[in-house]
């Protein structure tokens, strides 16, 4: 994923409008926290990644979830 979203997406976007500087859209992506949607098709996975973080996160602090 992150693969797609630091190198294809900015190649098919330079590709796509040669007239923008990639490092600038770098900066702004990054910034501004845009390069998130820059996940493209693959936004159902990342938002999987998200819930595993928070979940792994939520274990670790609160202990063993025990379920029944």
């Amino acid at each position: 994923m992150l693969l797609f979203v630091f190198i294809i997406h900015p190649l098919c976007v330079k590709i796509s409008h040669p007239e923008i500087r990639i490092a600038t859209h770098y900066i702004h992506g990054i910034a501004s926290f845009d390069f998130i949607s820059w996940s493209g098709p693959l936004r159902f996975a990342l938002a999987l990644l998200i819930f595993t973080f928070g979940y792994v996160f939520a274990k670790n602090t609160f202990g063993s979830f025990n379920f029944g």
